[in-house]
């Protein structure tokens, strides 16, 4: 259990401190705490209504923002990290940039439309579409090698597909009721793997996921390192912004069909799979760049500092401006 910390600064009446907890403080905890103080001090209650108004002065004169907490690095050790990363260390220092890859799941929303707009007046707004693809992405870490985006829908022949030949659309496509990475789809994409690093012998890192299942699986050229729970959006290249540089480019993609569509006022209905996949092929081989990977698989610290290849910027400020746009 969490223990809340005791904090005051120079602004602080004497005697007086406010509880924090480390997972945050939402404000109606705050206010609730101040009426507490207020009791045990025996102020007078009529004369303070702890209104909105107090909330917002109170938050200005000490520094306080709204923060939303995202991700699930408040759930990581730093000794397990330590730890984790002298391990790594040690095998990843065995192995070039170029041998070193990652892989990684994502859900996309495939279909989900902004939901903030300039206005002149308030809008009303509607139900998100919420019709998901999970899209696997693997790469290496000097970013010379993007292998084909793994795609599971839920369909195994949609409309769409029909007089396409899915091993021309640059992905491999899959399905299951769910839409969702299993052992079998992970153990089928695992031997696509191996088969593509005939000649080599490279190191996959990957996450405790469940159905990142490898017993009974035979592999020629492919080392497998899990990481530990609760590590990876730390660790984990992938999490460090690859998948996020892929979803940005995604979403620039799909707001430029939804202009064009508004545009030329068309009638054609929602994003087809077909037209999804597309972008999503493109925003992965084309628009993520070996630049974004080096970053990536840098800033995790997987690898002693003196063996980390220097690179040149190429567009890595274009891509943060596509994440600036989207949020």
């Amino acid at each position: 259990m969490l223990h809340p910390l005791v904090y005051a600064n120079n602004r602080t009446p004497p005697g007086v401190f406010f509880i924090l907890h480390p997972g945050g403080v939402v404000k109606e905890a705050l206010v609730e705490k101040a009426r507490s103080f207020a009791n045990h001090f025996d102020t007078n209650m009529d004369a303070i209504m702890f209104s909105n108004g107090w909330l917002h002065q109170f938050k200005k004169r000490h520094n306080l923002k709204q923060i939303r907490m995202h991700g699930e690095s408040g759930s990581v050790s730093e000794l397990v990290i330590g730890e984790t990363i002298t391990g790594l260390k040690q095998l990843t220092n065995n192995y070039a940039w170029k041998d070193i890859y990652n892989m990684d799941e994502t859900g996309l929303f495939f279909r989900m439309e902004p939901d903030t707009t300039l206005a002149t007046q308030q809008l009303a707004g509607k139900k998100k579409n919420k019709e998901r693809l999970s899209v696997a992405l693997c790469c290496n870490g000097d970013g010379s090698h993007k292998l084909k985006p793994l795609v599971i829908g839920k369909n195994a022949k949609p409309r769409c597909f029909k007089n396409v030949k899915l091993e021309n659309l640059g992905v491999i496509y899959r399905y299951n009721k769910k839409a969702w990475m299993t052992a079998i789809l992970f153990q089928e994409w695992l031997h696509y793997f191996d088969q593509q690093m005939q000649g080599r012998q490279v190191l996959l890192l990957l996450d405790n996921a469940p159905s990142h299942v490898v017993a009974g699986v035979a592999l020629n050229n492919t080392t497998i390192k899990f990481l530990p729970p609760n590590t990876t959006s730390r660790l984990q290249p992938c999490d460090a912004g690859i998948i996020a540089s892929f979803k940005a480019h995604y979403r620039r993609k799909f707001v430029r069909y939804l202009l064009e569509q508004f545009e030329n006022e068309a009638t054609s209905g929602k994003l087809s799979i077909l037209e999804a996949i597309l972008f999503i092929r493109e925003s992965w081989q084309e628009d993520v760049t070996a630049t974004t990977i080096t970053n990536c698989f840098r800033h995790v610290k997987i690898r002693d500092e003196d063996v980390v290849p220097e690179v040149e910027s190429d567009n890595i400020e274009d891509e943060h401006e596509v994440t600036r746009e989207i949020n």
